[in-house]
C-alpha cells in the first residue's frame, strides 16, 4: 500500500505489505497458522520497552548535564 504519514520516524516509510493468495510450504511456517499478529505484537511491545529503557537513560544524561 501508499505510505502512511506519520508524526515521527519519517527517515523510513511504513506501508501495509498484503500476502492475499501466498502459499507457504508446512515446513516453513513458524508458529501457528493464524497468530502472527499476536506474535508480531509481542515483538513490538518487547522493543517498547527497550526504547522507553533507553529514552530514559537519555533523559538522564541530558538533564545531569543541563
Amino acid at each position: 500500500g501508499p505510505p502512511e504519514k506519520k508524526m515521527g520516524i519519517k527517515a523510513s516509510n511504513t506501508a501495509e505489505v498484503f500476502f492475499d493468495g501466498v502459499r507457504v510450504p508446512s515446513e516453513n511456517v513458524l508458529g501457528e497458522v493464524g497468530s502472527g499478529f499476536k506474535v508480531a505484537m509481542h515483538i513490538f511491545n518487547n522493543g517498547r520497552f527497550g526504547m522507553a529503557a533507553a529514552l530514559a537513560g537519555t533523559m538522564r544524561g541530558i538533564i545531569a548535564k543541563a
